[in-house]
């Protein structure tokens, strides 16, 4: 039921019921679309970062290396790399800090 704020005085209390009732379930609506479209992003960031551990740990099989001890030593190296140098961490070119 839609209605115009100047008539809502001139509703009884089964339309004013009505009328709030149908603006609690818009809102509810609305909320209910906004946390649905907020874990599909939510979702679809996961979904990419894993895509991108998961291509490290083949690309560091493909190299011959342990996954566990390549990934252990680059993320404790990767915050006080270089940016210039960050291409030694990849894994055809990374050797294991001693």
């Amino acid at each position: 039921m839609v209605v115009a704020p100047e008539s809502l005085s001139k509703l009884n209390a089964e339309q004013l019921r009505a009328v709030v009732n149908e603006l609690l379930q818009t809102v509810a609506n609305k909320d209910a679309d906004l946390a649905r479209r907020d874990a599909e992003i939510t979702f679809k960031q996961a979904v990419k970062r894993a895509a991108a551990v998961m291509s490290l740990i083949q690309s560091a099989k493909l190299n011959g290396h342990d996954p566990y001890a390549y990934l252990k030593d680059v993320l404790s190296r990767l915050p006080t790399q270089r940016a210039s140098q960050v291409g030694q961490l990849l894994p055809h070119r990374w050797l294991a800090q001693t």
